[in-house]
């Protein structure tokens, strides 16, 4: 049946009577249908409502409504037919939409409010590849959007590993780059719905799927968002959260392949920096199981008779009492004899033997086994305190006036005794720095407090590499500091430079006030880098070009790219009697990327001349 008599026969008999006859040699026709014969496809990439919640979409959809309405659709929309008489839309459903809402705010008749229509017969699979391509050739489909067509399209297909990989043969897109979009879906609705409205990107939801635990990534979510971290910036922050995997004592073998092992994400981006466990809770719980089973044959058991261990930061303030020197007898036998560890595993300075039990018993065994004349009564009076009989009411008023009294004279000496003392440490620190030696471990030891005290970045990686709880006050770092092994010293300092050099690096309108452009410039320069010739251009640089920019960097008569013979090669095979300005921007991104040139010392001037 041609065409043409397609569209009388509509005319003449309705759509119902004529859905049954179309012939099945004809695949494809054009008709006028009515929009009260229209479905929208359930699997669409593009959620129409999510579209209206944005201004700029709102805005082009209220233009289409208008245009349509003074010129009519200019453009027919894809469908299929499907049972009942009835046509499915594969591609125009913002078109469809249009039309619905001029039928309502109008009050036309649906019956007779038709939209030109391509009927092509497809299946399942062909139509949901025709929806994929013409979303592809648009450039407002969000990563959310897409992701959801991904999940519903697996559901549909029963989520089995033929589905998924059914879907990866239509869309070009690998299986485990799909599951990937699939696991931001997985994400807490916070995230999602930030996602959604723009706020962070698919980059940010990647970075917080290698987390663990949900309030890691809302704690991860809430700074990104707070300070408007970059992809890079996120990264480094949870990166820099997580502990070493070289310091583990249990067996690593199944890190190997764990989703929250930092060095497979990092790999990715060509990163030097060593892997580190993105899920702190089970790294915590391995490496305290390993100190369990191995407490008893370990040479700090051997070395200071404790009889069992405990994590630092998980010891509350003034819960345990310091044991100088050999532990009495009866402390060896004591399960509340321990020795302190830092989540690594190195003893904290210090803490090699510790009491964790009553204090009472810890000063009835050191202080009365030390005290000299008048010391005991000291421990008396700390074993009797709780048991003093109360004073009457009298006596209590009395009491309380006097240790108010005495309270404030306290106070005020402490205050003066503070004062005097900063006024002497004014003088004398200073002096006793310029007598240390530049390349001493004091020295080194003070650089570091230094550092600890006036960057957080540093700080956050000291606290890393250390075990310093992050609840810490400052005398809390800086008394770590003084206790590091020698050893340990300048490899930490080296690091903390350099996450200190580094901190909010290009992608933010503001800079840390440890760090700045100018400061790494001067550095970069210090450690002989020479921007023409090891800058090398990167996917993110082509990308903040436009097309144009692209074709003009290429033209450049330095660089020639358009003229190189690999690039002419890549182009013949890859894009055979296409002009440049033919090619899409992400094309001629990987024109260059992927060509196999020389992109290194392709440096253009606004690199070397940006201040």
């Amino acid at each position: 049946m041609e065409a043409n008599a397609v569209v009388q026969s509509l005319q003449k008999e309705g759509i119902d009577e004529l859905f049954g006859k179309l012939e099945e040699s004809l695949e494809e026709t054009f008709l006028n249908i009515p929009i009260s014969k229209l479905k929208v496809n359930s699997y669409n990439a593009r959620k129409f409502s999510e579209n209206l919640k944005d201004a700029v979409k709102k805005g082009k959809f209220n233009s289409l409504c208008a245009s349509i309405r003074k010129h009519g659709y200019l453009q027919a929309i894809l469908v299929r037919p499907i049972d009942d008489g009835f046509f499915m839309i594969v591609a125009g459903e913002r078109r469809y939409y249009a039309g619905m809402r001029i039928v309502k705010e109008d009050n036309l008749d649906p019956e007779s409010f038709t939209i030109p229509s391509v009927v092509r017969r497809m299946d399942d699979e062909s139509a949901y590849d025709a929806m994929m391509a013409e979303n592809s050739e648009r450039d407002d489909l969000t990563p959310y959007e897409e992701a959801e067509s991904f999940r519903e399209r697996l559901e549909k297909g029963g989520n089995t590993d033929d589905a998924l990989m059914d879907l990866s043969v239509r869309t070009g897109i690998k299986p485990h780059l799909i599951k990937q979009k699939l696991a931001w879906l997985d994400m807490p609705e916070q995230v999602i719905e930030a996602w959604k409205a723009g706020n962070i990107t698919a980059g940010h939801v990647q970075e917080l799927t290698r987390l663990a635990e949900k309030e890691r990534v809302l704690k991860f979510l809430t700074e990104a968002l707070r300070e408007r971290l970059t992809i890079k910036e996120l990264r480094g922050r949870i990166t820099n959260d997580a502990p070493m995997l070289e310091y583990a004592k249990f067996d690593k073998a199944s890190c190997g392949t764990c989703s929250h092992n930092s060095g497979l994400q990092d790999s990715l981006f060509m990163s030097d920096e060593k892997a580190k466990c993105l899920n702190p809770k089970c790294y915590r719980e391995k490496q305290k199981k390993f100190f369990s089973e191995n407490w008893a044959n370990s040479k700090a058991r051997e070395m200071f008779f404790t009889n069992d261990y405990r994590i630092k930061d998980e010891l509350p303030a003034g819960s345990y009492e310091i044991i100088k020197g050999d532990p009495a007898d009866r402390c060896r036998e004591c399960a509340s004899h321990v020795t302190v560890l830092t989540l690594h595993g190195a003893i904290v300075e210090g803490l090699s033997r510790a009491c964790i039990g009553p204090k009472s018993c810890h000063a009835d065994i050191y202080l009365s086994k030390k005290s000299k004349s008048g010391d005991s009564d000291k421990v008396n009076e700390f074993k009797s305190k709780a048991q003093k009989p109360a004073k009457s009411d009298a006596k209590q008023c009395s009491s309380v006036t006097e240790m108010n009294d005495k309270g404030q004279e306290e106070k005020k000496a402490q205050r003066r005794g503070l004062f005097h003392r900063e006024e002497f440490y004014k003088t004398i620190i200073p002096q006793k720095v310029e007598a240390l030696a530049v390349n001493s471990p004091e020295m080194v030891r003070l650089i570091m407090v230094a550092l600890v005290l006036a960057s957080s970045e540093a700080k956050s990686l000291f606290s890393e590499k250390t075990g310093t709880s992050f609840a810490g006050d400052k005398e809390t770092y800086v008394d770590r500091v003084f206790s590091l092994p020698k050893d340990e010293l300048l490899p930490l300092l080296r690091d903390m430079s350099i996450v200190t050099i580094m901190s909010n690096t290009a992608g933010t309108q503001s800079y840390s006030e440890t760090s700045s452009p100018k400061v790494r410039h001067s550095v970069a320069q210090f450690l002989g880098v020479d921007l023409t010739k090891d800058w090398f251009v990167s996917k993110s640089y082509l990308d903040s070009l436009t097309k144009d920019e692209i074709v003009k960097f290429g033209e450049d008569e330095i660089r020639n790219i358009w003229k190189n013979d690999k690039v002419k090669a890549y182009l013949e095979k890859n894009h055979p009697k296409k002009a440049l300005l033919a090619l899409k921007k992400g094309e001629l991104i990987d024109v260059v990327l992927k060509s196999g040139i020389e992109i290194h010392g392709m440096t253009p001037d606004e690199i070397v001349s940006c201040g």
